[in-house]
């Protein structure tokens, strides 16, 4: 009878230990066309930066200005993390990202992975 009640309470105590998502990502698997950083600070302030290398600087300069948000704030709920802000070209933005049990993020967007490193 013991040891359910204190495997629960293990649980529960577990649980409430979340790790925190703030630190600084960047996206692997691609590097040679796209770079994605996205930067988590404490209070819920972030910065999402895309960089291309397309072999067009006007295209890369367009996928800046419309990915990149400078000033966003994230927020987490459940398994998702989103990041909501006003990308440089003015437009309203909302990415939703996947929390993985590893503590990688997923783009819900493209499918892009986010591996935390700092």
């Amino acid at each position: 009878m013991m040891k359910p009640i204190i495997f629960l309470l293990f649980a529960v105590l577990l649980a409430g230990c979340g790790r925190s998502p703030t630190g600084l990502y960047q996206s692997v698997g691609s590097e040679d066309k796209f770079r994605m950083t996205l930067e988590l600070n404490g209070g819920g302030q972030a910065k999402f930066t895309t960089r291309s290398k397309l072999g067009n600087a006007e295209l890369d300069r367009a996928v800046e200005s419309s990915m990149s948000l400078d000033n966003a704030k994230w927020k987490s709920e459940g398994s998702s993390l989103l990041v909501t802000g006003a990308a440089k070209d003015g437009k309203p933005i909302t990415y939703k990202f996947l929390t993985q049990q590893n503590g990688d993020l997923v783009w819900e967007k493209n499918g892009a992975r986010l591996v935390k490193s700092k």
